[in-house]
C-alpha cells in the first residue's frame, strides 16, 4: 500500500473533475487550501498510532523518560538488533497516543470482522490506550506458537535477556486494544495483514467473565478479529505472542 503523494495521484484526480470543475480551480486554491488543513486536523485527531525512526526514539526516550544517551542508545539498538535477526528492516518503535478502544476505533482503524465486533458484548471491559512508546515488530516470536501462558512468559524473559532489552521491556503481552491499534498501523503503512494462517497473537486482556484471554486472531479477507481461549489450556492452539517494550510517557 503506497500513500505517497504523487503528481500520477493528481493526475487521476483532476481527470475526475468535471469541466465546470475544472474551470473553477484558479479561483479555489485559498478554499481548497482551507478544506485540506481540515482534513489534515481530522486525521490527525483521529490517528492514534505513528510510527517513529530510531534516530527520534533516542531523543524521546531522553526528552519524556530521562534517559541519559547511552541508555536511550542502548534501548533502541537492542530492539533493531532483535528485528534484524528477524529479517525485518521496518520501524520498531511507535508513538502511542491516548484513548484508543475497540468499540469506538477499531472499525475506522481497519477493516474488521464483524464477528469481532459483535463479540464486544456487554461487560467486556475495553481499556483506552494510554500515551506511550512502543517497541514491537510485526512479527510473532520465534518459537512461541502452540505454548502455555507460562511457557511464553519464559521465552518472553529469554528474549528480553538475550537481546539485552530495558528490563522493563517484555514483561507483558499488551492490551487487546494496543496490538489491534499497532496491527492497524503497520497494514495501513505497508498493507500487509498480520497475524495470518490461522494464527494468534496473545494478549493480556480477558473475556467479560475472565476465564478466557482474548487473542488476535488472524487478518484474513474478512477483516482482522479477536476470539477468546480458555486460559487453564497446556498450549493455546495456534497461539504465539509479540515481544513487546511499553515506556508510559508523561
Amino acid at each position: 500500500m503506497n500513500r505517497k503523494t504523487s503528481i500520477d495521484c493528481f493526475v487521476s484526480w483532476w481527470s475526475k473533475l468535471t469541466d465546470e470543475q475544472k474551470s473553477v480551480f484558479p479561483d479555489s486554491l485559498d478554499a481548497l487550501t482551507d478544506v485540506l488543513s481540515l482534513r489534515v486536523e481530522g486525521v490527525a485527531e483521529s490517528t492514534y498510532v505513528v510510527h517513529v525512526s530510531d534516530s527520534d526514539a533516542v531523543q524521546l526516550l531522553i526528552h519524556w523518560e530521562g534517559y541519559v544517551y547511552e541508555k536511550a542508545v542502548s534501548i533502541v539498538k537492542s530492539w533493531r538488533r532483535y528485528a534484524m535477526d528477524r529479517g525485518y528492516n521496518g520501524p520498531v518503535c511507535w508513538n502511542v497516543k491516548a484513548g484508543f478502544t475497540l468499540l469506538d476505533h477499531a472499525r475506522v482503524a481497519g477493516p474488521c470482522s464483524e464477528r469481532a465486533i459483535s463479540s464486544l458484548r456487554a461487560g467486556f471491559i475495553d481499556e483506552p490506550t494510554s500515551n506511550s512508546l512502543i517497541f514491537w515488530i510485526p512479527l510473532l516470536v520465534e518459537g512461541s506458537m502452540d505454548s502455555s501462558i507460562s511457557q511464553m512468559e519464559v521465552l518472553r524473559n529469554t528474549v528480553r535477556t538475550s537481546y539485552g532489552m530495558s528490563e522493563k521491556h517484555c514483561t507483558s503481552f499488551g492490551s487487546i486494544e494496543l496490538l489491534v491499534a499497532l496491527i492497524f498501523t503497520h497494514y495501513r503503512r505497508t498493507g500487509i495483514r498480520v497475524p495470518l494462517n490461522g494464527k494468534f497473537a496473545l494478549s493480556d486482556s480477558s473475556c467479560s467473565r475472565g476465564e478466557k484471554s482474548l487473542v488476535v486472531s488472524w487478518f484474513g479477507q474478512d477483516g482482522l478479529d479477536w476470539i477468546g481461549l480458555y486460559k487453564d489450556l497446556n498450549g493455546l492452539g495456534g497461539t504465539g505472542f509479540f515481544a513487546l517494550g511499553v515506556e508510559k510517557l508523561g
